[in-house]
């Protein structure tokens, strides 16, 4: 027993240093299986050899059951699918995958549980690891806009040695002179996204609560890794990651503060004046307005004039210049737009279970929109998962299940939200009391972020940072329970 636990608490560490880490991967039987997978699948097998997820199962983890429910509902959509059987394989894939994402939360609930220290250490590897992630990212932004791409920081030449995926470019903030970069991820939005699970520890480090969270967390979260994720999201300049560093600003200060006025402290001055700066900055240099992408995205829905119908012109044929540079700067914009048309048709033929678990890439290619064939920069792009979350749910599990995760989501969330709440009603004021107080507050943000991320662009049920954050999210909720009922019989 004591053999297992230690080899799966190393398999947890490794696993939060290697998510992030997207070039880490390798090729097997013609597919990029990244590390995080083979990890967390090393976790579901030492699971599934000992039955250690389904022995130590407890009242913590209940939250999990609402995401069980989905996989059921999702075996019985893949089996009423319109296309099946050729959605079997990959919605296999992902109902594994979703499994091993399950696993991973209980496990990292039950060892949290089972001794309170191990979750500081996972907190402290997570913030440490984001905090080196972005730091590289900082690095790579100085080096690329002073010498050019390429050289060791580049990292092409790991993922050349690997033989995984290659990133492409992560293109420029302001063209064609000032790059934004993906440090070790595989795009600037991942890297955001990855970051964004750490800022909410990392702005109350930095004093956005006052100074008592920051003397609480100096033991567990190093100023320098704070620094590094905030940088990080600048550098990165995905614009939902941007977004989301604002939604965490306000939220974790709400709830540090918990309705008790404490004057927030320089670091929100800093990012703000930084997230202005960042989201306006280009548009006022490269003489655009912030609300291009939008504007794109309206052409798209506003009819063709009598004169261009009259005269025979295709709606491409009728773009000016200008209209052209604004499409060609919605890409992503469009590509979700293309999928959002897609569920609609889905949600029209089958509302309540969609097309089935690994069923969207299909549907897109029976109801791809006809324009998004012809504009720049959204034919097929996020076919395979539909660009967003949300989207990817509505699509492939219908109504019902989409409902059934957001009620997990939300679970995991108002248990944690409550814990924080009693906790903060301990009348001492103890180190530990304070220190726990002031990781809920960075930890359940950080969660909301992931959900805020992963819902509007981020199209994955299993992949690892995910199902980390939520099993944090869990342990620190039945630590407090347990603080909590402690000090209720003192």
């Amino acid at each position: 027993m004591l053999r297992e636990r230690v080899l799966q608490r190393s398999l947890l560490i490794a696993l939060i240093v290697i998510f992030p880490i997207q070039v880490a991967s390798v090729l097997l039987g013609g597919k990029v299986v990244y590390f995080s997978t083979l990890l967390m699948m090393a976790i579901l097998s030492l699971s599934l050899f000992t039955g250690g997820a389904v022995k130590t199962f407890n009242m913590h983890a209940r939250p999990i059951s609402a995401f069980a429910l989905f996989l059921v509902l999702g075996a019985v959509g893949i089996a009423i699918s319109p296309y099946y059987p050729l959605l079997m394989a990959k919605g296999i894939v992902q109902m594994v995958g979703m499994t091993a994402g399950l696993v991973l939360a209980i496990c990292i609930v039950n060892e949290c549980t089972h001794d309170w220290k191990f979750s500081l250490r996972l907190i402290r590897f997570l913030i440490v690891t984001l905090g080196a992630v972005g730091w590289l990212g900082v690095a790579q932004f100085a080096w690329f806009n002073l010498d050019g791409k390429g050289g060791l920081l580049d990292l092409v030449w790991l993922q050349e040695w690997l033989g995984g995926r290659i990133v492409g470019d992560p293109g420029y903030i302001i063209a064609p002179w000032l790059y934004r970069v993906s440090s070790t991820a595989l795009e600037p939005n991942d890297l955001s996204r990855f970051l964004n699970m750490g800022s909410g520890l990392a702005l109350l480090r930095l004093g956005l609560a006052g100074g008592n969270c920051v003397t609480a967390l100096s033991s567990v979260v190093p100023k320098w890794a704070a620094w590094g994720v905030l940088l990080g999201i600048f550098v990165a300049h995905s614009l939902v990651g941007l977004l989301v560093l604002g939604f965490m600003v306000v939220v974790t200060y709400l709830f540090a503060t918990r309705r008790k006025w404490v004057r927030p402290g320089w670091i929100a001055v800093f990012v703000t004046l930084g997230l202005a700066a960042s989201i306006l900055g280009p548009q006022v240099v490269t003489n655009k307005t912030l609300f291009d992408k939008l504007k794109g995205s309206i052409f798209l829905f506003t009819p063709v004039s009598d004169d261009i119908a009259v005269q025979g012109m295709t709606r491409e044929q009728a773009i000016t210049h200008e209209q052209a540079i604004v499409l060609a700067g919605a890409g992503a914009s469009l590509a979700l737009l293309a999928n959002a048309e897609v569920v609609k048709h889905v949600l029209n033929q089958s509302p309540l279970f969609g097309v089935g678990l690994g069923g969207h890439p299909l549907a897109y290619a029976e109801h791809q929109p006809e324009w998004a064939t012809k504009y720049w920069g959204s034919a097929g792009i996020n076919a395979q998962d539909a660009g967003a979350l949300l989207l990817r749910l509505l699509s492939e599990s219908g109504l019902i299940g989409a409902a059934i995760f957001l009620v997990g989501l939300a679970w995991i969330t108002c248990s944690a939200t409550v814990m924080l709440w009693r906790l903060g009603a301990i009348p001492n004021n103890l180190k530990d009391d304070l220190l726990w107080l002031a990781l809920g507050a960075g930890v359940i943000p950080g969660w909301l972020g992931a959900i805020a991320s992963y819902l509007l662009r981020a199209p994955y049920y299993y992949e690892a940072g995910f199902w980390l954050l939520a099993g944090l999210c869990l342990a620190w909720a039945a630590i407090a329970r347990q603080m909590h009922e402690r000090s209720q019989s003192s």
